[in-house]
């Protein structure tokens, strides 16, 4: 049609099939605390090996099963963006970092994660480094976390986005708006977050 070969567009009365919104996969607390099981069984079967430990993830998952970061969100997340005073942390585009609308988000800090907070060290820049106090790389996050939902028995279809879903569908069950749901989760439009009110 657009190369001049037909004079009009075959096409132009088919009408699509809607393809249905996939719900969001979240967490149940039995879930998240099957993963955290999985972390400390594995470090303490392995507490002799020549391997470094994973229990660096168990903050990550405690806290981001609250706060819904993405992957790249959290291991850019730096202690310089946390201000436990006043149970706020700011998410901030860097100069080696974006986030996902080009903008920074301040989000407030439930007690649950601020417990986990409290408890960190403090020695790394970042708020969640790897066990030897390096930036975490984000597909490394995403591969160690794979792993302990596989160990913990859980579907396949479980990620580490799936810890993003848990924090948004815990907010709106919870009895947040919509729009105060895709402020805290940064979505460019509520129709993205419409899709957690099942």
């Amino acid at each position: 049609f657009r190369l001049g070969c037909i004079s009009e567009n075959p096409a132009q009365n088919v009408r699509l099939e809607s393809v249905p919104k996939k719900i969001p996969r979240a967490f149940s607390s039995t879930q998240i605390d099957m993963i955290v099981d999985a972390i400390e069984r594995e470090a303490t079967e392995n507490k002799n090996a020549s391997v470094g430990s994973s229990q660096w993830l168990i903050p990550v998952v405690l806290s981001n099963s609250y706060l819904g970061l993405r992957a790249g969100e959290v291991v850019n997340l730096a202690w310089c963006d946390v201000d436990l005073e006043n149970k706020l942390i700011r998410v901030a585009k860097t100069n080696n970092f974006r986030t996902k609308n080009n903008r920074d988000r301040l989000m407030p800090l439930c007690s649950h994660v601020l417990k986990v907070f409290e408890r960190l060290d403090r020695t790394s820049g970042f708020v969640f480094p790897s066990f030897n106090g390096n930036q975490l790389h984000r597909q490394y996050l995403s591969r160690r976390f794979k792993h302990f939902v596989r160990k913990a028995g859980l579907d396949e279809r479980f990620n580490f986005h799936s810890l993003r879903h848990t924090a948004i569908t815990r907010l709106i069950s919870n009895g947040a708006s919509l729009e105060a749901a895709r402020i805290y989760a940064g979505h460019s439009s509520v129709r993205v977050t419409e899709v957690y009110g099942h």
